[in-house]
């Protein structure tokens, strides 16, 4: 990302946004009809789309900043929900793009459709009747929301637990927080305790270590980019990855215990974990 580009986005307005963050690895786009500033969610994280073209960055224009109505809605019952956005683009700073997203949760199964408007108010018209439909609720007076039988409720947005997995590494690809596994991470804990002994003890065996390293790698999968795996060969290093484990057996107990209300178990999810 260039210096341009990160000032041109942190100089943004951004309106009614709880959680929101800009990615690092944010994908910059040129796209075809020259939009500028495309706000999308993928895997937890909100990406900006951002328009390379010359003189449009990063000479921003503060009063075409880009005013962001966003609000998640879920229903727990049917285990969908939609993510309502309204986006200005730069080629046009008056036209605005309320967008819906609907999907199953847990699942990348889904559609979007979005509509654009040259007048701002008009989109905002348009979003303002969409949040009513489907919650029950005005959004100008969304801080007093009622909830409604069969009618959507606003969720929190929160990526700490994709935050606290990437800060470590974690490979979401591969090991998803769907398929977390108590035995796995029961045996990974397994791997860093034969590793404290091994580096520990009065005549430390390097190959051993590497390949007891290996064995945790794969019991939980890590995304090194270019970079070497780390040799867990350090009591440092091996309590950073304990801490690790310990935050993974969290966000585990957490998913089950909602799968588990959202599938009608009987059986209480503390009881099942304890």
């Amino acid at each position: 990302m260039t210096e341009g580009v990160r000032a041109a986005i942190q100089n943004m307005s951004w309106h009614g946004v709880q959680g929101f963050q800009v990615n690092p690895k944010a994908r910059f786009i040129v796209p075809d009809q020259g939009d500028l500033g495309i706000v999308h969610t993928e895997r937890g994280l909100t990406y900006v789309e951002v328009a390379l073209c010359g003189h449009m960055v990063p000479q921003f224009q503060p009063q075409a900043s880009l005013q962001i109505l966003k609000y998640l809605l879920g229903r727990i019952a049917s285990l969908t929900n939609e993510d309502l956005t309204t986006t200005t683009t730069s080629s046009n700073p008056t036209s605005m793009s309320p967008s819906t997203i609907h999907g199953r949760t847990g699942t990348t199964y889904g559609s979007k459709k979005i509509d654009k408007y040259d007048d701002q108010s008009k989109a905002i018209d348009v979003f303002h009747k969409i949040f009513f439909d489907k919650t029950g609720n005005q959004w100008t007076n969304r801080e007093k929301f009622k909830k409604f039988p069969n009618k959507h409720y606003p969720l929190e947005t929160d990526y700490e637990q994709h935050e606290t997995l990437l800060s470590f590494d974690i490979d979401l690809r591969k090991m998803p927080l769907g398929k977390l596994s108590r035995n796995q991470l029961k045996m990974a804990y397994g791997v860093l305790t034969k590793l404290q002994t091994l580096i520990t003890s009065d005549s430390i065996n390097e190959t051993s270590i590497i390949d007891t390293s290996n064995r945790f790698y794969t019991r939980v999968p890590h995304d090194f980019g270019q970079k070497k795996p780390q040799i867990l060969d350090n009591v440092d290093l091996i309590q950073l990855k304990t801490q690790m484990i310990d935050n993974l057996l969290d966000i585990e107990i957490v998913y089950s215990m909602l799968k588990g209300l959202s599938e009608g178990n009987n059986e209480h999810p503390i009881d099942v974990h304890y």
